[in-house]
């Protein structure tokens, strides 16, 4: 599939961190980390706890354009922007070393940046389509468990555990661009992300449903029976 052919990033933003902000046509954005992964060599995904949108590059396949695209622009205006950004469905590859198995994961309403080797996921939106992320690193929980700084998706024959690693303070796991082989003839997938066409992330009801857990005290309400 022939992709849409980006502009460069300017020079300028070239060690700049920045970060996403709404999935909106020609609407300027942040971009959480884009230049840290486009000058990255390894073959992952990074949860991107600050950004509100999935961003993919190089290392995925491309299933879906959705006809929409935005505008980046960094913090600050002196940075520039980068316009044209296809939102596109995506699959990348997880080979689950434990078992030898591979299993292809969806990612919808996602921003697709050529040139980037790393990919960029937020939780929020994984936990919207009801996998569990435990993003906290073993090491400082206070109470370690297997269960700690991994992804569980709930898959027909059980649960598929995604155990994350760290590159400095950042969590990940190491994900690849499905063979065509993959696409071909496994024909079981699992989204990482809600499958809607639409992704609003200032969508107000999600802070109406957190205020709505709690009372004047900020104690959880109790649940009706």
């Amino acid at each position: 599939m022939n992709l849409l052919e980006l502009p460069k990033i300017p020079a300028n933003l070239s060690h700049e961190r920045c970060h996403v902000n709404i999935i909106k046509l020609d609407s300027p954005r942040f971009v959480s980390s884009i230049i840290s992964a486009m000058i990255s060599e390894s073959l992952k995904t990074e949860m991107d706890s600050h950004a509100d949108s999935p961003v993919l590059g190089d290392n995925v396949e491309i299933i879906k354009l959705m006809d929409k695209e935005v505008t980046v622009s960094g913090f600050s205006d002196k940075l520039g922007n980068i316009s044209k950004i296809p939102v596109v469905q995506a699959v990348v590859a997880y080979d689950f070393v434990i078992t030898n198995k591979t299993y292809l994961l969806h990612i919808n309403n996602t921003l697709y940046v050529k040139g980037m080797k790393s990919n960029l996921i937020p939780p929020f939106m994984m936990r919207l389509n009801g996998i569990e992320v435990n993003e906290c690193p073993k090491f400082l929980s206070s109470n370690p468990s297997e269960k700690g700084h991994t992804i569980y998706i709930y898959i027909p024959d059980g649960q598929l555990h995604i155990h994350l690693f760290l590159d400095g303070t950042i969590s990940f796991f190491n994900t690849r661009k499905p063979t065509k082989d993959e696409l071909m003839y496994m024909d079981e997938y699992f989204d990482l992300t809600p499958p809607s066409e639409d992704w609003n992330p200032f969508d107000e009801s999600f802070s109406s449903q957190e205020e709505a857990m709690m009372d004047d005290s900020c104690d959880i309400r109790p649940t009706k029976k």
